[in-house]
Parts: structure tokens; sequence; C-alpha cells
């Protein structure tokens, strides 16, 4: 359970206005300015029921996850906020805000891209003789059967673990990535790293 609403009460009574600065709220609330930025930008702006969605919520939220959700358009809003407990418990919480929205929408990105690129991207790890955590023998054996089993077969737990290692290799250095790389771009797989780019983000 959260207390939100309670929050939004509070900043409302103080600053009717809408006009204090962030620093003013966090000095005379006692909040953080990640919270008081959140509360006054955005959970503020949540209708009652949304307010009472969030509150709901069965796991304490960050202000970042809430700040994503609130910038998504209207019709997706609410849907995101009765997803809140998922979405917090993902690998990568936005991501997942990215993978329910394309489900709404009726696309997955990573439903487009060919069985072929997987496979090379485990070849490339083999050839590299890659085997550190998160890109273990037994991850780089995964990668290719993504790419024979096809991503559309797999699991939620599976793509959920897909997802983190793309999320892994987002943080290597630009030039040591696993996912994007010249290799595969000349291998013809630029399509397919410009996919796995966006999901990155």
């Amino acid at each position: 359970m959260n207390y939100f609403k309670k929050d939004v009460e509070l900043y409302e009574k103080y600053d009717p206005s809408g006009l204090r600065p962030i620093e003013d709220i966090s000095k005379d609330l006692g909040w953080e300015s990640q919270k008081s930025y959140a509360i006054k930008y955005f959970i503020s702006e949540l209708t009652h029921e949304e307010l009472e969605i969030l509150d709901r919520s069965s796991t304490p939220v960050s202000y970042a996850i809430i700040d994503a959700i609130c910038l998504q358009k209207n019709e997706y809003k609410i849907k995101l906020l009765e997803n809140i407990d998922k979405i917090n418990a993902a690998v990568s919480p936005f991501t997942e805000i990215e993978n329910l929205i394309s489900q709404w929408d009726g696309i997955d990105p990573l439903f487009t891209i060919k069985g072929d690129y997987w496979i090379e991207v485990g070849d490339y790890l083999t050839a590299r003789h890659i085997d550190l955590y998160p890109f273990s023998k037994k991850a780089i054996s995964f990668i290719k059967a993504v790419g024979y089993k096809g991503y559309e077969n797999l699991s939620r737990p599976q793509r959920d673990w897909l997802i983190g290692l793309l999320q892994s290799d987002k943080d290597r250095d630009v030039d040591d990535r696993f996912f994007v790389n010249e290799h595969l771009s000349q291998k013809g797989y630029e399509k397919e790293s410009e996919i796995i780019k966006k999901y990155q983000l």
C-alpha cells in the first residue's frame, strides 16, 4: 500500500497556486527533490481513480517509474497503472512499460527480428570465447536457442531473461557490445541492430 493520494493532498494545501519551486517544497515538506518533482509535475495531475489504483500497488514504486508512466498517452496511462506491480517487479521496468504498450498495440519489436540474427549473436559470442556473467555459456546457448525456437515461442520468464541480457549489453562499452556491433552490421543485420538499440533505451 502506498500513500500518493495523501501526498498529493498535502502538496495541494501547501502549494495551491502550483508556483512554489521544488527547493521550497522539499525543504518545507521534508521530501527528497525527486519526490517533490514527481508530486508537483506528474502525480498531482493524475485523476482520483488513477491515484487510487497507484495507492493499491503492493510494493513501493520508484518515482522514476511513475514519471515514465505519466508521460505516456492517456489511453495507456490507466492500463499501465493497473499493471504497476508487474512493471515494478520486471528486470527492467522501463522496458516492461514499452513491452506492455507494444502488446496493446499488437506489436512487440522483438517479434520482427529474424531467428538468424540471434544465432549469429550466439556464434559471435562463442567465437570470442565469452563466458562471463551474465553472458555465460548457458546464456549464449539460450540466445542461439531463441533463433532456432523463435522469440514468439518463448515463455514470459525466458523473454525477461533475454531482455535482461539486452539491458546488460547496453551497459558495456559502446565499442564492445554483443547485440549491436560492426560484425553484425557487416553480416547484414543493421535493421535488427536498430530494433535492439530502441529496445535498450
